[in-house]
């Protein structure tokens, strides 16, 4: 009878790892060869966001199906001495990275919300930002 429980106390252990593994999985990195960072975005967002990179900046915006796509966040790189004059015109910007000569941070959208048929869509994806620029790792 021991036996028997020890063997399902360790499956019921397996059990929970394999779920936890699938948690972890449940999303893919996103790497920027120009910025030089990884940022980890949830799986289900994937096909909501498209991407838009340069050399200073990564632009995150929301798919709108039907519509203009609508910007949620970016990543940028700007020179430390520029930053302090840019600083001040951005409301929803924060500093993710110093290296002393670049400044690399993040500017949110400001809008929590929008009209039309793919608000609870975009709302979700706008709620989930914090939790995506949270898992920024320079690469370099």
């Amino acid at each position: 009878m021991k036996t028997l429980f020890m063997a399902f106390i360790a499956i019921a252990a397996l059990c929970s790892f394999a779920k936890m593994d699938s948690l972890i999985t449940d999303h893919y990195n996103y790497t920027s060869k120009q910025l030089h960072f990884e940022i980890t975005i949830p799986a289900e967002l994937k096909d909501k966001l498209i991407t838009e990179e340069n050399e200073s900046s990564v632009v995150f915006r929301y798919n709108n199906l039907g519509a203009k796509p609508v910007f949620v966040f970016s990543i940028n790189k700007i020179k430390s001495s520029l930053w302090m004059n840019v600083k001040e015109t951005l409301s929803n910007a924060v500093v993710l990275q110093n290296n002393g000569d670049d400044i690399i941070y993040c500017e949110k959208t400001s809008a929590a919300s929008l009209k039309g048929k793919n608000k609870a869509d975009y709302e979700s994806v706008v709620s989930r930002i914090d939790e995506i620029i949270k898992s920024y790792k320079s690469s370099e």
